[in-house]
């Protein structure tokens, strides 16, 4: 398997083991992917491509991949500070995180909050 470390291997990611869909809702960010369960079309991520200082890391206009994702509150909190994370771009940023795919943050880390974040929004 590819290292998750972009918006394409993410995706390909939740295709091959999420029972999912995943649309492109936005004329002007075609790039922006929305990633939703199956059945009840309820969000469980969002892929984008958005420069650092849009997602508030740095001032550059350097552009990265990035995840959102659903997590508790703690984990949220905790991870907001470490490498790898910043407070969800575009989203609530008590229960969502964005997670930036340059490798900071293993593969295994990954498909774990993937998991969670299905779980969490999950009907049922």
């Amino acid at each position: 398997m590819a290292t998750l470390t972009s918006s394409k291997a993410v995706l390909d990611f939740v295709r091959d083991y999420y029972d999912c869909t995943i649309d492109f809702p936005w004329q002007s960010h075609p790039h922006f992917g929305v990633i939703r369960h199956a059945h009840s079309k309820k969000w469980f991520g969002l892929v984008m491509t958005l420069s650092e200082h849009t997602l508030g890391i740095s001032d550059s206009e350097n552009m990265i991949d990035v995840i959102n994702l659903k997590a508790s509150v703690f984990d949220v909190e905790f991870l907001q500070s470490q490498p790898g994370f910043a407070p969800a771009y575009h989203m609530n940023k008590t229960h969502w995180i964005s997670l930036i795919l340059d490798g900071t943050v293993p593969d295994e880390q990954i498909e774990s909050m993937i998991a969670t974040s299905f779980a969490l929004t999950s009907n049922g």
